[in-house]
Parts: structure tokens; sequence; C-alpha cells
């Protein structure tokens, strides 16, 4: 996991619920947000916390009504330029 990664509160349960093999009800929406207004410099991004759980200043939000997933190339990994 990348040092700048964060699991959030709620994702902590979720993930203790999938580890109990409970069921659980997976992506429901996808939301978009403007950020933060003191956020001005993208290479110095403000701390997030775990007790997150909302945008700030949310302008659109869908729900997911269909799911799909790729299907492992029988020919073995694809690279794009460069990348595997």
């Amino acid at each position: 996991m990348p040092d700048n990664a964060l699991i959030v509160n709620n994702g902590k349960v979720l993930m203790g619920k999938l580890l109990r093999g409970e069921g659980v009800q997976g992506i429901t929406h996808c939301a978009l947000g403007g950020g933060d207004d003191t956020f001005t410099d993208p290479l110095n991004p403000p701390a997030p916390t775990p007790d997150q759980t909302l945008l700030k200043s949310e302008f659109i939000r869908k729900t997911a009504y269909k799911s799909s997933f790729l299907v492992e190339d029988p020919n073995g990994p694809i690279t794009v330029d460069g990348v595997t």
C-alpha cells in the first residue's frame, strides 16, 4: 500500500464485514466534488483524516446500476507505454 494511502473509518468497517464473510452492498454511487477552497497547491494537498465521510462542495452524484469485470487475457500481461 502506498505511504499516502488512507482507509477511512467507514472503510475499516467495510473491510471487517468482508473478512467476516458478511454480505455487503458494494459501490452504489459515484460522486464528484469541488474540494476544499484552501487547497491551492496540488503538490501540497491537505492531510486526509480517517473520519472523512463526505466530499466538500459535491456537485454531482450518480447511482451505479451496472457492474462488469475485466477478464484476464489468456495470452499474458498487456503492456501499454512500457507499463504492465
